[in-house]
């Protein structure tokens, strides 16, 4: 995702089960090269999940424009407006899944393995 530029984020493409799901799955490898002011923003699917007590899901959608509102923010600022976003919307409904988010940030060109 890199917010400065008018392009819709980028979802990376599946190459494998998701972590956790088999331990006899083999891996693949695929580069991905992330330019400067690009970040990789990982995440659970309990980020997207996460439920208001009316059963409405936050979703990727509301998820994208929460990041798109973050750009120019560090990683560690962007995970807190995402969980603040979150906590709002769910307005203290309880939490049913985990909640993970990984985001690596590009300050100079670089490649991710």
């Amino acid at each position: 995702f890199n917010p400065d530029k008018d392009e819709k984020p980028r979802a990376l493409p599946l190459t494998v089960l998701p972590i956790g799901i088999d331990i006899e799955e083999s891996w693949s490898v695929e580069e991905l090269k992330v330019e400067p002011g690009e970040f990789l923003f990982m995440y659970s699917d309990g980020i997207p999940d996460s439920t208001n007590a009316v059963g409405e899901v936050f979703g990727n959608k509301r998820l994208l424009e929460q990041l798109t509102r973050s750009k120019g923010q560090p990683a560690n600022l962007i995970q807190d407006e995402v969980l603040t976003a979150i906590a709002e919307f769910t307005l203290g409904a309880p939490q049913f899944d985990d909640m993970t988010i990984l985001i690596l940030q590009c300050e100079q060109a670089s490649l991710f393995r």
